[in-house]
């Protein structure tokens, strides 16, 4: 996810990156958990916390939301930080939100989970089982496992990808798999 973080941040000007929330979580349990949306804060799912900050980042404009977003990557794969802390993830969204106590009480509204469920099976719908999935239009959608690619292939690898998405005959499309380099 990370890599291809990288990837969509550089792309961020010259693409419309629209993040939403898939839980992986949730996908690992299967449907063994009937309240996953619905416990109480001191219970929630390990994951569902750092949706919720972005959620909560949202609600201040999109680009705020995908700074968040791209910080908290920052802070998990760089930071070695901890960003199912919710503390560590109040520090980060006062950081990037302009208001940060309305950051705060949005953090805590628990009406982020509902948005995060919608999500969540919006995606399901489109059959996104991992992530990073990238969705072109409403239908065409791609998982990507990447390592970061050279500047330059940015555009021409969003577009190559865009086409082979559209394709609807391809099902899956596989790429022997060697050691990856250590990052």
């Amino acid at each position: 996810m990370y890599n291809a973080s990288v990837w969509l941040r550089r792309l961020e000007p010259k693409v419309r990156v629209n993040w939403k929330c898939f839980s992986l979580t949730k996908v690992n349990l299967g449907d063994s958990d009937e309240d996953f949306w619905h416990k109480p804060d001191e219970k929630t799912s390990r994951g569902l916390w750092p949706f919720r900050a972005v959620l909560a980042a949202a609600k201040q404009g999109e680009s705020v939301s995908n700074t968040l977003i791209y910080r908290l990557l920052d802070a998990k794969h760089k930071g070695r930080l901890d960003i199912d802390d919710p503390e560590i993830l109040k520090g980060i969204g006062q950081e990037v939100c302009e208001n940060s106590q309305q950051f705060l009480d949005d953090f805590a509204d628990r009406a982020n989970l509902n948005t995060l469920a919608e999500q969540h099976v919006d995606g399901s719908v489109l059959g996104i089982f991992g992530t990073p999935t990238v969705v072109f239009g409403k239908k065409n959608t791609i998982f990507v496992k990447m390592l970061i690619p050279d500047v330059e292939d940015d555009l021409s690898l969003f577009e190559n990808l865009k086409s082979i998405a559209h394709r609807p005959y391809l099902a899956e499309v596989k790429k022997p798999q060697p050691p990856w380099p250590a990052v």
